[in-house]
């Protein structure tokens, strides 16, 4: 029954959607129940421009990394069920996986901090970019060639596609079927789930799938194109009504009872002793002074968000065909409008040192460059080819307002801190001008991505052309940002990506480069003669 404050909140949501989507081009499905009750679950703007269809709340997307609760789940029923371990050694059922000289586990992979090289990351240095055909077989070659680790397990908490992956094929190995099958058997089919699968093969005709499409610089949308399979890391489609049904099995569990719902928000620390935001393919934060469950997903040009509130037994679900549109944001948002009543916090006012800061800043150790910017009074930053926003939060820091990423930063006299998780702080520098690294030119190799990287006259520049068992990528180019530091730019019509390069001397000169991404952390490429 529709009631005062449900019409309320509808138009409170209304002008949310307003502002990010438009009634003629791509846009977003909202979600929210409450207790157990839809409050609201309504389409804004066109799953297909081409043919003026509109979105609905039965609408399907793909929801990429959304999937990762479901492949984690999979998993922890096997553990329930006693057929798995979560100090199961991966190589004990994954013996193709390299031997990384220290035991890499279930538990590391589930909480993401196994230090495995992220997969699409590792494809990416080889010159692939998402719509080049590429094979299950490629990826998990891709994987097994990269024998170092980012980190030792269980040190550090790194955002990684690879441990999902791996958990997926582990799933199938022990069930004995695919993938897709389990989690249909196991949580779709008696969830009521009936509009969501996991579809690995981007070819697959999905009824009702919204086209997915790409922002341009002059506000026109292209259609967004992708070729890599897909599987425990990304590869479900649903809709907004399936993805409340999920949400209302939190509260009041059918599969698995109570005991998978707790296993899957199981939070972890660091061997150091320091938290980390990431249960069980979940991510832990606060929003307004509460604790939030949830996870995002981000695939060419499809956006998904999955927020639980549990102390106000809330949920809000938020899917864009469009990538122009940040459920992040927006699923926060809706969580304001929901709870708009009930007095909460204010957000903490911009700290008065930020303008000041604005502009780009180095940590030539850890190898990231940060741009950060303030405009119409929100500060942004960008990293590795990612934007993201920032929040106030407490003494004067700014935190990254995006998922399943660490950072903070601060003012610190004329430079900035920067903590980046696991109880690390770093003192950023501004970029200065700098001449590139004398002798950068020239020929490098990284064994673990069979990849080489041809460094070059370009322009009025340096660039890099890459050369990988799959692909030939480039030019890209090369901005020195400190001493013997260079940022290399990777252009998508995606997602341009960055990787940071500290130049390696010896005797004889240079000897190779230290590169470090996101998602990779220092692989090292040997200079060849």
């Amino acid at each position: 029954m529709t009631t005062t404050a449900t019409l309320a909140l509808e138009g409170r949501i209304d002008r949310l959607a307003a502002a990010v989507a438009r009634p003629d081009g791509p846009g977003c499905a909202l979600g929210i129940a409450r207790g157990g009750e839809v409050l609201l679950r309504k389409g804004y703007g066109l799953a297909s421009v081409e043919h003026g269809v509109a979105i609905g709340p039965g609408t399907v997307f793909r929801i990429a990394s959304v999937t990762k609760q479901f492949t984690c789940a999979a998993v922890l029923m096997l553990v329930l069920e006693g057929r798995l371990g979560l100090d199961d050694e991966v190589r004990t059922h994954l013996s193709w996986l390299p031997d990384y000289g220290t035991p890499v586990t279930l538990r590391h992979l589930l909480h993401n901090v196994s230090g495995l090289r992220d997969f699409l990351e590792l494809t990416r240095w080889g010159g692939m970019s998402l719509d080049r055909p590429v094979g299950e077989d490629d990826l998990v070659a891709a994987i097994g060639r990269a024998g170092g680790l980012n980190f030792a397990p269980g040190s550090r908490f790194l955002y990684s596609n690879t441990n999902f992956l791996l958990l997926g094929r582990i799933v199938e190995r022990i069930e004995g079927m695919p993938l897709e099958s389990v989690l249909e058997r196991r949580f779709f089919a008696p969830l009521g789930m009936a509009a969501t699968l996991l579809v690995r093969d981007p070819a697959t005709v999905v009824p009702r799938l919204a086209t997915a499409y790409l922002r341009q610089p002059d506000g026109t949308v292209v259609r967004a194109h992708q070729a890599y399979p897909t599987v425990g890391e990304g590869g479900m489609v649903s809709t907004v009504d399936d993805l409340l049904r999920w949400a209302r099995h939190f509260d009041r569990p059918f599969v698995g009872g109570g005991h998978l719902v707790t296993a899957l928000q199981v939070e972890l620390a660091l061997t150091g002793g320091a938290a980390q935001p990431y249960a069980r393919g979940l991510e832990v934060g606060r929003w307004r002074g509460l604790r939030t469950v949830g996870h995002g997903g981000l695939w060419p040009g499809y956006r998904t968000e999955l927020l639980l509130v549990p102390e106000r037994d809330l949920a809000v679900v938020a899917i864009a065909n469009v990538d122009a549109i940040d459920p992040h944001r927006l699923a926060r948002r809706a969580v304001d409008a929901a709870l708009a009543e009930e007095g909460l916090p204010a957000e903490p006012a911009l700290p008065g040192w930020v303008a000041g800061h604005a502009g780009r800043w180095v940590d030539s150790e850890e190898l990231a460059v940060l741009d950060l910017a303030v405009a119409g009074g929100e500060a942004t930053g960008r990293m590795n080819g990612a934007g993201f926003g920032f929040l106030p939060a407490a003494d004067g820091w700014l935190r990254a307002f995006r998922g399943a990423f660490e950072l903070a930063v601060r003012a610190d006299g004329d430079g900035l801190l920067a903590d980046t998780g696991a109880g690390r702080t770093v003192r950023m520098a501004r970029v200065v001008p700098v001449a590139p690294p004398a002798g950068l030119a020239g020929t490098y190799h990284a064994a673990e991505l069979d990849t080489t990287w041809t460094v070059a006259p370009h322009g009025d520049g340096l660039a890099v052309r890459a050369r990988g068992p799959l692909a030939a990528a480039g030019p890209w180019p090369v901005t020195p940002v400190a001493a013997d530091v260079v940022e290399i730019v990777m252009p998508n019509r995606w997602l341009t990506a960055t990787v940071v390069a500290h130049v390696l001397r010896g005797a004889g000169g240079i000897t190779g480069l230290r590169v470090s991404s996101g998602r990779i952390k220092n692989l090292r490429f040997a200079r060849t003669a």
